[in-house]
Parts: C-alpha cells; structure tokens; sequence
C-alpha cells in the first residue's frame, strides 16, 4: 500500500503524484509500487527493499543526495506471549525533497 501526502494551505493533503516536498508511506509494498517510487522519487530499489528485510540491523546509508536510516521499533503481536512486542525495521529514506517511510 502506498500513501502519498504533501503539507499545503489546509494542512496534509493525500495525493496520487510523488514531487518534492511530499512524504511517501509505504507498507508492504509489492514490486510494481517499489519500482514507482524508485523511479519518481530518485531512490534506488534496493534502499526500499532494505527496509523490508525483517532481519535488517538498525543503519546510516548516504549516497549522492539520499540518506536512509533504518531503526529498529517495538511492533506489538497479536498472540498471547511472555513478551507481547517483537521488534521490526523502520526505514526513512531523503531524497531530493521526498520522503519515503
């Protein structure tokens, strides 16, 4: 699922066009999203795919006019256990005035 949203006169605003000063939010994105967003936002695939790696380690990547961060968040499961949290990867990507999260 993609979600794009952009900060205008009325506050955050949803919008189907990725372009400088909007943030993009996705989750579980399939291969045709990743690729839109790589292709409109300037960020290479595999920075997208890092993110989505659930054994991806909390890290700082920076190349040309990208920064990705990668953290790992607390993420609460559904099932009945001693620790009702397990811990899943987090990524922020900046790009030429994009955000992708």
């Amino acid at each position: 699922m993609i979600s794009i949203m952009k900060s205008g006169k009325q506050g955050i605003q949803t919008t189907d066009t990725i372009k400088p000063g909007c943030w993009v939010h996705l989750i579980d994105p399939d291969a045709g999203e990743i690729e839109r967003v790589g292709r409109e936002a300037g960020v290479p695939a595999e920075m997208i795919t890092s993110a989505l790696d659930i054994h991806e380690l909390p890290r700082v990547e920076h190349d040309k006019n990208r920064l990705m961060v990668i953290l790992r968040v607390a993420h609460l499961i559904d099932q009945p256990d001693d620790v009702p949290y397990t811990a899943m990867p987090l990524g922020v990507i900046a790009s030429e005035g994009v955000v992708v999260s």
